[in-house]
C-alpha cells in the first residue's frame, strides 16, 4: 500500500467534512510505526499509526481515527494528565473529544468503540446530582474529578485509627486489589482498608487528596484501550517506520517551554475554529470547548495593556536630579517599576464551583502578561500569594483557595490599601453579593483603592454594583 496516498486521500476527505479538525491535522507530524500495536501519541505530540492496523481499516474508520488523535495532541490531553489514573483521564477526554467527532466524521466500523458524555452520564447519573445538559458543560478536569465520588464507594466518616485525625490523604485507590491506602498527614499513620461494593458506603469525600489509582473499577465498562493516546517513543525507528507529514515545525521544536507550547496550539486552534465558521457549521459542543480554552471573559490583554500603559504614564516624572542627556538644562525623565495585579478572589459560600472556575481562569490570563498578588477573601482576608506567571496560578493559587464563608470585603480593601504600590492594577472578581458593599466605610475604601491604583476593575457575575474610579465588568459564566 502507498500509504502516503493512502492519507492524502483520506485527508482531503476530512477537509470537506470537518475544516476544524483539517486544519488540525495538518499541523501534526504523523510516522508509521510499528512501536503501536494500533495507534498512539509519542510524549512530544507524535502521532505514531502501526501500519498493519492502519490497512484494515475503512476509509470512514481512517479517517475517525485521525480525527480522534489529532484532537488529544491540539487540546494537549497527553500533558495535562499530569498525575491522574492515565485510564481514567483517557476515558474522560475521549467522551469529550468524541462529542465533536461525532458532529463531524462517521465512525464506520468503530462506532462500538466510541466513548461520549452521553455514556458516561448515564453511567454516573445515579451517584451525581445534575442534568446531563450541564454535565455536557463541564471541563475535562470537572468530569475527571466526579469520578471517584462513583468508583470510591467505601468507607464513611474516616480517622486516623491512631491519633483520631482527619487530616487524611489517598496514597493510593487500588481496584485490582479493591483496597484504599491511607496516610494521617498529622501523625504519618499508614492502613489500609477493603474498599466497599455493597453500595450503603458513602462516597470517598472530595476534600481527601488522592496521590494514585491504580487498575479500573469493575462498576463502570473497560475503556477500549486500543485507540488511546498511549506513551510511545518520540522518534520512530525500524525499516517499517515511515514519516507521512512532517507537521508544523514551529509546534515540534525541542526547545519550547510548557507554556510556549500551549499559547502555540491554542493559536493553530483558533485558526482552525476561524476555518469551521467559514463553512457555516460550528456544532455548539465545540464553540464551547474553544471558548473555554482560548477565550477569556474580560479581554484583559487589552485591558492591562491601556492600564500598563496608563500605570508607566504615571509613574514617568522629570527631575533635575538626573538632568536629560540629550539636554542638560532640562530634566530628566524617572520610570519607576511595572505595577503588580492585586487579584482579590472571592471565595464565600455564595460563589459557586462555576464562579471560581471562570475566577481562576480569568487569573491565568492575566498571568501570562504580569506578576500577581492573590488574596482570597470571604468574610475576612487570607494572606496573599505571589506569583509571577502562569504555571504559578496552578502550581502555587489552586493549591492555597480557601473560603466558604461569609462575604464582608471590607478587611481585604483596607490591607490592599495599606500594602500596595501606588499605580498598581486591582482587580475584584466576585458574584457582587457582598454584605457591606453599601456601608460607607467599604465604600470609603473602594475609592481609596481606586485613586491610588493605576485602574480598578469590579468584575462581577451576578449583582452590579456603581463604586467611584472602578470599571465594573459583568462575566458570564
Amino acid at each position: 500500500m502507498d500509504y502516503r496516498k493512502d492519507f492524502d486521500l483520506i485527508s482531503s476527505a476530512i477537509a470537506v467534512a470537518a475544516p476544524f479538525v483539517s486544519s488540525l491535522l495538518h499541523r501534526v507530524k504523523i510516522i508509521l510505526s510499528e512501536h503501536v500495536n494500533t495507534a498512539g501519541i509519542s510524549p512530544n505530540g507524535v502521532l505514531l499509526v502501526n501500519p498493519q492496523f492502519w490497512s484494515k481499516l475503512s476509509n470512514k474508520a481512517k479517517a475517525w481515527l485521525l480525527g480522534h488523535e489529532v484532537l488529544h495532541i491540539a487540546f494537549l490531553d497527553h500533558k495535562r494528565q499530569g498525575k491522574r489514573n492515565q485510564q481514567l483521564w483517557n476515558l474522560v477526554t475521549d467522551c469529550v473529544n468524541n462529542d465533536l467527532l461525532a458532529e463531524f466524521l462517521a465512525p464506520g466500523e468503530l462506532e462500538d468503540l466510541q466513548w461520549t458524555t452521553q455514556r458516561l452520564y448515564w453511567e454516573l447519573s445515579d451517584s451525581i446530582n445534575m442534568t446531563y445538559e450541564k454535565f455536557a458543560q463541564l471541563a475535562k478536569e470537572e468530569i475527571y474529578r466526579l469520578l471517584p465520588q462513583k468508583l470510591g464507594r467505601c468507607l464513611g466518616e474516616i480517622r486516623c485509627p491512631k491519633c483520631g485525625s482527619g487530616n487524611l490523604r489517598v496514597k493510593e485507590l487500588n481496584y485490582d486489589k479493591m483496597t484504599v491506602t491511607f496516610k494521617c498527614e498529622s501523625c504519618g499513620h499508614e492502613w489500609t482498608a477493603p474498599i466497599s461494593t455493597s453500595g450503603q458506603g458513602t462516597p470517598l469525600p472530595q476534600n481527601i487528596p488522592i496521590d494514585k489509582i491504580v487498575g479500573y473499577p469493575p462498576n463502570l465498562p473497560q475503556p477500549f484501550p486500543d485507540l488511546k493516546p498511549v506513551a510511545a517513543p518520540e522518534h520512530a525507528t525500524g525499516g517499517e517506520s515511515q514519516v507521512i507529514q512532517e507537521g508544523d515545525p514551529e509546534l515540534y521544536r525541542g526547545d519550547l517551554k510548557p507554556e510556549e507550547l500551549e499559547e502555540k496550539w491554542k493559536d493553530r486552534i483558533v485558526r482552525a475554529y476561524s476555518a469551521q465558521k467559514m463553512a457555516g457549521r460550528v456544532p455548539a459542543g465545540l464553540k464551547r470547548l474553544v471558548d473555554r480554552l482560548v477565550k477569556p471573559q474580560v479581554d484583559w490583554q487589552t485591558l492591562l495593556r491601556q492600564a500598563l500603559m496608563s500605570g508607566l504614564g504615571r509613574t514617568i516624572v522629570a527631575s533635575y536630579s538626573r538632568p536629560s542627556r540629550k539636554h542638560p538644562s532640562l530634566p530628566g525623565i524617572r520610570r519607576y517599576t511595572i505595577p503588580t495585579v492585586w487579584f482579590l478572589a472571592d471565595m464565600s459560600g455564595s460563589m459557586g464551583k462555576e464562579e471560581v472556575t471562570q475566577s481562576m481562569s480569568e487569573l491565568y490570563s492575566i498571568a501570562r502578561l504580569c506578576s500577581f498578588k492573590v488574596i482570597c477573601w470571604d468574610a475576612r482576608d487570607f494572606e496573599p500569594i505571589e506569583g509571577k506567571n502562569q504555571q504559578d496560578v496552578i502550581e502555587k493559587v489552586l493549591k492555597k483557595l480557601r473560603g466558604g464563608g461569609g462575604t464582608v470585603i471590607e478587611p481585604t480593601l483596607r490591607r490592599v490599601l495599606s500594602e500596595m504600590k501606588n499605580k498598581d492594577i486591582v482587580v475584584v472578581f466576585t458574584d457582587g453579593e457582598i454584605w457591606d458593599i453599601n456601608d460607607p466605610n467599604t465604600q470609603t475604601l473602594f475609592e481609596q483603592v481606586a485613586s491610588k491604583a493605576s485602574v480598578a476593575v469590579f468584575a462581577t457575575t451576578l449583582r452590579e454594583h456603581e463604586l467611584k474610579g472602578w470599571r465594573t465588568i459583568r462575566i458570564k459564566v
